[in-house]
This record gives structure tokens, C-alpha cells and sequence, in this order.
């Protein structure tokens, strides 16, 4: 048995999140030999399925209150006045 991990970095998730996906390891071994929650490696398989490893990495709150602001700050400068549609490139 592998000692504890107290902190799962994303590089870690992706790895145990890829055994499974293969089929070479099973959720309730892994789960029982990291003492993790079948519920949170499911978690952690829905992000990594919608956004890849970055969606994995933990983010700080002031991180994700600046990446917030500049989106809300970018969408403002493409709301053009009576544009409703998509952008045509």
C-alpha cells in the first residue's frame, strides 16, 4: 500500500483519473487504497472530462475573483451597442 497523499496535485488526479479510464485499475480498489471518496474521484472525472488537467488545478479565491473581473471586463468591451448576434470572422 502507497503512503497517504495529503494533497493531490492535478498532475496526480490525471494520472489515477487515466488508470481508470483504461481499465487498469477499479474505483473502489482506488479509493480504498488512497482513502478517498468514491463520490470526489467521480468529481474529479467530471472536470477532468469537461476541462482537461487545468480544470483540476486548485485555484486561490483572489485567482478566480481576477479571472472573473477580466472576463466580465472582456465581454464588456465586445457588448457592442445594438449587437445581439455572433460574431462573424
Amino acid at each position: 500500500m502507497e503512503p497517504q497523499i495529503q494533497r493531490w496535485s492535478a498532475k496526480r488526479k490525471v494520472e489515477l483519473l487515466l488508470s481508470l479510464i483504461k481499465g487498469e485499475r477499479k474505483l473502489v480498489d482506488v479509493c480504498r487504497e488512497h482513502d478517498l471518496k468514491q463520490s470526489e474521484v467521480e468529481e474529479w472525472m467530471d472536470t477532468f472530462l469537461k476541462s482537461g488537467e487545468r480544470g483540476l488545478k486548485a485555484r486561490s479565491g483572489d485567482e478566480a475573483d481576477a479571472r472573473d473581473r477580466e472576463v466580465k471586463e472582456l465581454r464588456a468591451k465586445v457588448d457592442l451597442p445594438g449587437f445581439s448576434g455572433p460574431l462573424d470572422y
